[in-house]
């Protein structure tokens, strides 16, 4: 990829640009190496993904948290430990991440109380707060719905954009 993005410029150890600045994310995105290296670092995280799968859909009521990311997070950087241009550890970061801001939460309330459960509210309010608690109610069941729906769950933050789901979207 080198050679086609760089020539000998005038002066010895120096190079010079062959592509014009507005080509070079074209140029390598277009390159052989390029593509084949996206190729291996999906078929690695989809191969991860194939392999732990089950314990992410298998989680349930008083199952446990810490123990399931480290599962999977240990699998990740197994994974991912001798991938090219890839550091494994900037991979499990991603990982660590995004459970530190996603998913934990909706974890511990699944060990909590399972999968569809409402979260049962500590004390009785006001009818007009109740009925404004279950607004925020109905809108926290749709949107645990929809992150946890697998038709529509992508983990995007594992991968950069372009380079994770299997829908190629």
């Amino acid at each position: 990829m080198r050679a086609a993005l760089f020539q000998p410029a005038d002066r010895p150890g120096y190079s010079q640009l062959r592509v014009a600045p507005t080509e070079i994310k074209p140029a390598i995105f277009g390159h052989a190496e390029f593509t084949a290296f996206i190729a291996t670092a999906t078929k690695l995280f989809a191969q991860w993904k194939d392999a732990n799968t089950p314990y992410l859909r298998g989680f349930a009521k008083d199952g446990h948290p810490k123990a399931l990311i480290e599962t999977i997070a240990e699998a990740l950087l197994a994974a991912f430990e001798h991938a090219p241009l890839l550091d494994a550890y900037d991979v499990y970061q991603h990982l660590m991440d995004y459970w530190g801001e996603t998913v934990q939460d909706d974890c511990y309330l699944i060990a909590a109380d399972g999968w569809w459960r409402p979260p049962s509210p500590a004390h009785h309010r006001r009818q007009g707060q109740q009925d404004q608690d279950t607004a925020r109610l109905h809108r926290w069941q749709e949107e645990v719905r929809r992150r946890t729906d697998p038709a529509r769950t992508c983990h995007r933050p594992l991968l950069r954009q372009g380079t994770g789901c299997d829908s190629g979207a």
